[in-house]
């Protein structure tokens, strides 16, 4: 493959392609660390002079925060792997759909921070996820508990234990603390909740929810899933205020024909597939859940669980499709855990704002249950239904 050389403050370097680059510039985009994996950290890196994204993977026990302008040596550059088998997860297809065509190697000691980029709005998103995450140590600990309550607002799963995230991620609950366009439907089941106790007009109700999932999707970090969701409730809303019944389904396909046309290969991103089902689900059939369970629970649980049972059902096929497994606990967990999400929100913001005794108990109680219900799961055998290619294989 032929060099073409670059030259940017100062540093020169050869475009994009399979090899190693000695010495190059950027800015991270989206800046992640798994729980139970405190020696990688996995950094989408936008490189000077080139208009692609990189998927960096840095070994090393060193953080990075999103906006950090970084000087990276020796990175090595190839393309990510293919899809072993036929129907199999393309992992080369999925990083295209966010823009990225290339992933990256380096050494935590071979990238250095040498100050902080963005716009000032980022900077101010950035700011107030810092104060949130210094709050929530204060409020609720640095502890497992806090740690939860961070991974859920914020996405920061630093403060978990790896024994704890592990067992969530066997009963299949760990995305709960993954911001991601599943995320924003919890969230928005949340403001809608607290907002129609508040007794609020439905459009100014509408209003509200968008305005706060913006500035929701500002302090995560604008991660493309993110977005995407928010821009499907944007114009869902819109649709359902103009007061047509077929105004939903038609205005949140609307929604994906857009993003398909920006950027064709979002077809293969399994968070733009799990938050269009998802979306789709909870508009067509959570109001006939919502009404059969009214009959036996208060409204507001009632509303929770019916829209967190629309959301399964609408993201089951991807979930099979996209790992080839599914636990028989997970669906029994998720049924459990995700309609008290909601209400960990509701009162984990009020704890936040107030740090009085009652909402921070009431918070810490749903959390912890959470853990003891994980671990609760965890302790089990395991119990997994395989499939390949969208066919029951075995039952173990």
């Amino acid at each position: 493959m032929g060099n073409i050389s670059v030259s940017i403050n100062n540093l020169s370097y050869s475009s994009l392609g399979e090899g190693t680059i000695p010495i190059c510039r950027g800015i991270i985009i989206k800046s992640e660390r798994k729980a139970n994996n405190y020696n990688q950290s996995t950094l989408l890196v936008r490189l000077f002079g080139h208009k692609q994204k990189v998927q960096m993977y840095v070994s090393g026990t060193k953080e990075f925060d999103v906006n950090s302008l970084i000087e990276i040596k020796n990175l090595k550059i190839s393309l990510p792997r293919e899809a072993m088998n036929e129907g199999a997860f393309d992992y080369r297809k999925y990083l295209r759909s966010t823009g990225v065509k290339y992933v990256g190697n380096a050494s935590a000691e071979n990238v250095k921070i040498y100050g902080y980029g963005g716009t000032p709005v980022f900077k101010e998103a950035r700011s107030i996820n810092s104060f949130l995450f210094r709050r929530i140590k204060n409020v609720f600990g640095e502890n497992d508990v806090g740690g939860i309550i961070a991974g859920i607002f914020l996405g920061n799963k630093s403060l978990i234990s790896p024994d704890i995230y592990d067992s969530m991620k066997f009963a299949g609950i760990s995305h709960v603390m993954a911001v991601s366009g599943l995320h924003v439907m919890i969230v928005m089941s949340a403001l809608y909740l607290f907002l129609k106790g508040l007794r609020i007009q439905k459009k100014t109700m509408d209003l509200k929810i968008v305005a706060v999932l913006i500035l929701f999707s500002l302090i995560t970090g604008m991660s493309s899933s993110v977005i995407r969701a928010v821009f499907m409730v944007a114009l869902l809303f819109a649709g359902v205020s103009s007061l047509r019944d077929n105004d939903s389904v038609t205005t949140l396909s609307l929604a994906a024909l857009v993003l398909c046309i920006a950027n064709p290969y979002v077809i293969y991103h399994t968070g733009f597939q799990i938050s269009f089902l998802a979306t789709l689900s909870i508009v067509v059939v959570s109001k006939r859940f919502s009404d059969i369970l009214k009959k036996f629970m208060p409204e507001s649980l009632a509303t929770s669980i019916a829209v967190s049972l629309s959301a399964q059902i609408g993201i089951f096929p991807v979930m099979i499709y996209t790992f080839g497994y599914i636990t028989v606990y997970t669906l029994i967990s998720n049924l459990v855990v995700i309609p008290l999400i909601p209400f960990v929100y509701i009162f984990g913001a009020l704890a936040l704002i107030t740090n009085v005794n009652p909402f921070v108990f009431t918070a810490r109680m749903l959390v912890q249950f959470i853990i003891r219900f994980a671990e609760g799961i965890a302790s089990l055998e395991d119990n997994t239904i395989y499939f390949a290619s969208g066919i029951f294989l075995s039952l173990t």
